[in-house]
C-alpha cells in the first residue's frame, strides 16, 4: 500500500519518469555472512507479482518506467513492463547485470560514485564488447554521482558532467544524494542531461537518511518549473 501511494504521488508530478529498486534480499546480501543486513533488506522487499503491479500502474500513468533491478535472474521477468534499467554505482562491474540487460536490448543509465575514470572506461570497453551499436544508438548513459548520504553540497564536483560529456560523448546526468534541490539546479546548468532524485511522501516526518535527500511531490514541480523557467 506504501509503495502505491508513492508511485501515485511520484506519477503526479511533471517528472518524466518514476524509477523503482527491485531487488532479492537473499540474491543481495548473504545471510550467512550478515544476517542483520540481510533481514534489513528482507524489510523493503516486495514480491515480483507486487513490482509488477507497480510498473504496470506507472505505464497507466502514462510515465516512463524505469527500475534498478540488483538481480540478474529477474531482468527476464521485467524488461517487458521496465523501458530503462539502471545500474547503481556499486554495480558499475557487475558485468553479468550489465551484458543481461544489453542482450535483452533495453536503454541503460549507470551511476559512477566511487569510480574512477578507468572504471567507467572499462565498463564501456565490455560493453562495446557484447554490442558495438549499443554506445553508439543513444541507449547508454552515465550519471555522475557522489554516494554520500546525505552529500555535502561543496562535494558535488559538478564540473566532473563536462568532463565526462567531453571525453565520453555520452549523455550524461546526475544522480543527487544532496538536501533539498539547490544542486541538482546546478547540475542542469552544468549540463546534466538526466536528473535523478529520491522521492519520498514524507519528507520531514522521518530520519532514515533517504527521506532527508528526498523531494515529495511539491519539491519536484517546484524543481521542474525552476529549470523550465531557465
Amino acid at each position: 500500500k506504501e509503495a502505491k501511494k508513492l508511485v501515485l504521488n511520484a506519477c503526479k508530478t511533471k517528472a518524466d519518469v518514476v524509477k523503482l529498486q527491485i531487488l532479492k534480499a537473499d540474491n543481495l546480501v548473504s545471510k550467512k555472512y550478515d544476517k542483520k543486513r540481510n533481514l534489513h533488506f528482507k524489510k523493503l522487499e516486495l514480491s515480483i507479482k507486487e513490482n509488477i503491479k507497480l510498473c504496470k500502474l506507472i505505464k497507466i500513468k502514462k510515465k516512463i518506467c524505469s527500475a534498478s533491478i540488483w538481480d540478474v535472474n529477474q531482468i527476464d521477468t521485467f524488461k517487458k513492463f521496465v523501458d530503462i534499467f539502471k545500474v547503481g554505482s556499486g554495480d558499475i562491474h557487475n558485468f553479468e547485470i550489465i551484458k543481461k540487460i544489453i542482450l535483452v536490448n533495453k536503454p541503460l543509465i549507470i551511476s559512477t560514485g566511487l569510480c574512477s575514470h578507468k572504471d567507467i572506461t572499462s565498463t564501456l570497453s565490455f560493453i562495446k564488447s557484447i554490442n558495438k551499436k549499443f554506445i553508439t544508438s543513444g541507449k547508454l548513459a552515465i550519471l555522475h554521482c557522489n554516494t554520500a548520504y546525505p552529500s555535502p553540497k561543496e562535494d558535488s564536483n559538478l564540473g566532473t558532467i563536462k568532463f565526462l560529456k567531453e571525453k565520453l560523448k555520452l549523455d550524461v546526468g546526475f544522480s543527487d544524494h544532496s538536501v533539498g534541490d539547490e544542486i541538482i539546479t546546478y547540475a542542469y546548468l552544468s549540463g546534466a542531461s538526466i536528473i535523478e532524485k529520491h522521492f519520498s511522501n514524507t519528507v520531514k516526518k522521518k530520519t532514515f537518511r533517504d527521506h532527508q535527500i528526498s523531494l515529495n511531490s511539491l519539491g519536484v514541480n517546484k524543481f521542474l518549473s525552476k529549470i523550465n523557467f531557465i
